[in-house]
């Protein structure tokens, strides 16, 4: 008997823990960062020569240099969380981390969400198919397979038309 109370002690107070808000673990505002001694920069390691991972695991690249020049600038610490384009706004969102600093295309439904920089760089789409599809406009991709980055600006604009279209998104 002994040895189940225990054990529903534990489960209680796993619960009660669990119930808990957990601490948001990016700062708010620049003050807290530099208070900190560090700002989270996510960034994502999938887009070279925006950001990869390095020999050693470590993010390099032009964005992980920004977030370094950041963090001299604010004379703190950095620490770098990957992100996906799927999850980068989540992240932020969340306080998971500080600033995100990544391609991140800006539209109307994510400003209404968070604060964007001025842009250092322009991102295009492109698309990649064999010389004899000839695709020039969305309706030319109904009834074929396309894969897009989700989170990214083609799954952003293609994923609405998708089933009206008739596209495959992957």
């Amino acid at each position: 008997m002994r040895a189940s109370r225990r054990w529903a002690l534990a489960l209680l107070t796993l619960s009660l823990i669990l119930l808990l808000p957990a601490p948001p673990l990016a700062a708010r505002t620049i003050d807290e960062i530099i208070k900190r001694g560090k700002v989270i920069v996510g960034v994502n390691t999938t887009t070279p020569i925006f950001g990869l991972a390095g020999p050693d695991g470590q993010p390099e690249g032009y964005d992980p240099d920004v977030a370094r020049l950041a963090a001299k600038y604010l004379g703190v610490q950095v620490e770098f969380v990957p992100v996906t384009g799927a999850n980068r706004l989540p992240f932020l969102l969340t306080n998971r981390v500080d600033m995100v600093i990544a391609l991140f295309g800006i539209t109307p439904e994510r400003a209404q969400q968070i604060w964007f920089s001025i842009p250092y760089a322009t991102e295009a789409a492109v698309l990649v198919a064999p010389a004899s599809r000839a695709v020039k406009t969305v309706d030319d991709l109904g009834g074929l397979r396309v894969g897009v980055p989700r989170g990214a600006m083609p799954d952003l604009i293609l994923t609405p038309q998708a089933a009206a279209k008739k596209i495959n998104l992957m």
